[in-house]
């Protein structure tokens, strides 16, 4: 091999080496641009699912895309914040609370409703209930709500007492003659008489009407004629 020739293999070598070194340098180049391109695509986020709080990093586009990556089985009762079509952006804080089927009855009327309150208080506001002073609620305004929760509402009404001749009007929930009594506090004697009877239940429109009785004992004097007897006695001096 002449000099001529080891030089263009030479030249060939190094030629193909430099190739090589471009082709690798770009691979890597465009690895590492794509590795950066694809952490600095992702938004730092704060998730608060049913109460429980965390921070992940994510490439999702939308709210509702973010719940499908976290296996979310949302519906569109409950509560989600921001919209699900909201767009995703760095720091943003996405809140999800999943709605629960409660019994709500008012009066005579019997409902079931979706509801994402927390407390019965709450759920009477979502559901524009104003309560009177009266009015009864079960369980209290601030019970926390669960699944299958039972809430009744007893709207107070008046009543007119007649207790012994003396009228007043009272209010009351829907109860017995008997409990109205002792939620009133209304006592009875012995003898005492209540219509309607005590078993009975009070409705609106309705009167209760209290007997008193009282036990008198009456003394009657008398006046009476003595018969006179008149009887000698022989050892008595004579006057």
């Amino acid at each position: 091999m002449n000099f001529t020739n080891m030089k263009s293999l030479f030249s060939n070598s190094s030629r193909k080496r430099n190739w090589l070194i471009a082709i690798t340098s770009s691979i890597a180049f465009s690895i590492i641009y794509g590795f950066i391109l694809f952490e600095t695509s992702k938004h730092s986020i704060t998730v608060i699912l049913d109460g429980e709080e965390q921070t992940l990093s994510t490439r999702a586009a939308s709210v509702e895309e973010i719940l499908q990556d976290l296996d979310v089985a949302f519906n569109e009762k409950d509560y989600v914040y921001p919209a699900l079509d909201s767009k995703v952006t760095n720091h943003m804080q996405v809140i999800w609370e999943p709605a629960k089927q409660v019994q709500l009855t008012v009066g005579e009327e019997i409902i079931s409703v979706w509801t994402t309150a927390d407390t019965v208080e709450e759920l009477l506001r979502e559901q524009d209930i104003t309560l009177a002073e009266n009015d009864q609620v079960t369980p209290k305004l601030s019970e926390q709500l669960a699944k299958d929760t039972k809430v009744q509402i007893q709207k107070a009404f008046a009543v007119k007492v007649n207790d012994g001749g003396e009228e007043k009007e009272v209010w009351s929930v829907s109860t017995t003659v008997a409990d109205f009594l002792k939620q009133q506090g209304f006592t009875l004697g012995e003898l005492d008489r209540v219509e309607p009877g005590l078993d009975k239940l009070i409705s609106q429109n309705d009167g209760i009407h209290i007997i008193r009785v009282e036990k008198v004992t009456d003394v009657v004097e008398e006046s009476t004629d003595y018969a006179v007897v008149t009887q000698k006695d022989s050892s008595l001096e004579k006057v």
